[in-house]
């Protein structure tokens, strides 16, 4: 009897100690799988956070590439196409002068496009060093069956003769009255003979002494119509 309770006492100190010892080792397995899935898990959230990163980032790019707007050139001045306009003072004077004269027929749309254009040229008539400005004007506001008018400004712009009924060119004659050249105004197909009486020219040609020849090619002739530039007002 003492033989088999030491012999069972023995198996049972041996049973104990192997299900102690299983137990330590199902416990290790147990903490070591917990520490595998905890670093399992950290290293998914890591690679998918960088997945996410690189998403995200390659949508910002795709995105500013596709909203990304070309910028354009600004736009460049032709130097050579201003220097081959420059401001004409004479242009800009004649004009401020017309609309200035014109105002309330321009204003009431009685001055047509066509009769908005005009010719000049330039001549000192009495000597005194400025140029005085001859105006020719052209359309039906200013022309009729015997000729067009023709404004006579002085180099400030002011009005010293509008010569009605007249045609072109106008000739400078070389001989002078009351210290101006005398004009060879044609009108109706007759060149008149224009004479300042102090303060200015008569007004309509046709009414003036003809001119019994024809002017010489040596005078200086004014407004060539089919040659001048033309303006507009």
């Amino acid at each position: 009897v003492d033989i088999g309770a030491a012999t069972f006492l023995n198996a049972g100190i041996r049973y104990l100690k192997h299900t102690k010892f299983v137990h330590s080792v199902l416990k290790m397995i147990v903490h070591m799988k917990r520490k595998l899935y905890f670093g399992t898990a950290i290293l998914v959230m890591a690679l998918a956070a960088c997945n996410n990163s690189s998403e995200s980032a390659s949508a910002s790019s795709d995105t500013a590439t596709a909203t990304q707007v070309p910028v354009q050139p600004a736009p460049t001045v032709n130097d050579s196409a201003v220097a081959a306009t420059p401001v004409n003072p004479t242009v800009n004077l004649i004009q401020l002068t017309m609309k200035d004269k014109l105002k309330d027929d321009l204003s009431k749309n009685l001055v047509d496009s066509l009769s908005r254009t005009f010719k000049y040229a330039e001549y000192d008539l009495n000597g005194d060093g400025k140029n005085e400005i001859l105006v020719g004007t052209t359309g039906p506001y200013f022309c009729g069956s015997g000729g067009c008018s023709i404004y006579l400004l002085d180099n400030q712009g002011n009005v010293i003769n509008v010569f009605s009924v007249s045609d072109y060119p106008v000739v400078v004659d070389t001989k002078k009255t009351n210290g101006w050249f005398d004009l060879f105004i044609p009108s109706k197909g007759k060149h008149h003979v224009m004479k300042f009486d102090g303060k200015k020219y008569p007004s309509n040609p046709s009414v003036q002494p003809k001119l019994g020849t024809l002017p010489g090619d040596d005078l200086m002739r004014l407004i060539d119509w089919e040659k001048s530039p033309s303006y507009t007002f």
